[in-house]
């Protein structure tokens, strides 16, 4: 006898739907991001702004995936996986979690170095951050980054901050 409990088929299907809805748009705002940060680069504007917060989406819509992949083969199908599939997804899971902790550094660094060759500098008082999530603004000169100062105060004021 199997006393083993089986969720039903809708808490199956909502639990990857969850997941599925979560790794798409941790991925589009990882995409949606990085395609704002190569724009302003490419064109030479004279602020770029790079949210380091969404590198971490990478690796969270990456692992969000895999779970999504998991969930539908053993969840929907009830198929087991074999002992490579497993250590297949395992490795997955890691290093989707490296990617999520290790790929945001690497690409600040990355967008520090560019922003440098290419005499743009920090614009500190624009910066933004809170917890993990961190918001740089780099500007081509300090007029630049004073019309940035004085349009995010605006902005603070008006939303009742």
């Amino acid at each position: 006898m199997n006393d083993e409990l089986h969720p039903s088929v809708l808490v199956r299907l909502l639990s990857i739907s969850f997941f599925l809805v979560f790794a798409l748009a941790a991925l589009a705002w990882f995409s949606l991001s990085m395609n704002d940060l190569t724009t302003a680069l490419s064109s030479g504007l004279p602020m770029v702004g790079f949210d380091k917060g969404s590198t971490y989406m990478l690796g969270a819509g990456i692992g969000g995936l895999i779970i999504v992949i998991g969930g539908v083969i053993q969840g929907l199908l009830r198929k087991n996986l074999t002992p490579r599939a497993k250590t297949l997804f395992a490795r997955s899971l890691i290093f989707s979690l490296i990617l999520m902790f290790g790929f945001p550094h690497v690409a600040h660094y990355a967008v520090t170095s560019y922003t440098q060759q290419e005499n743009y500098q920090v614009c500190s008082d624009a910066t933004y951050r809170w917890a993990l999530y961190s918001k740089f603004y780099y500007t081509k000169n300090n007029l630049a980054c004073s019309e940035l100062v004085e349009q995010k105060e605006i902005t603070k004021s008006s939303s009742g901050r």
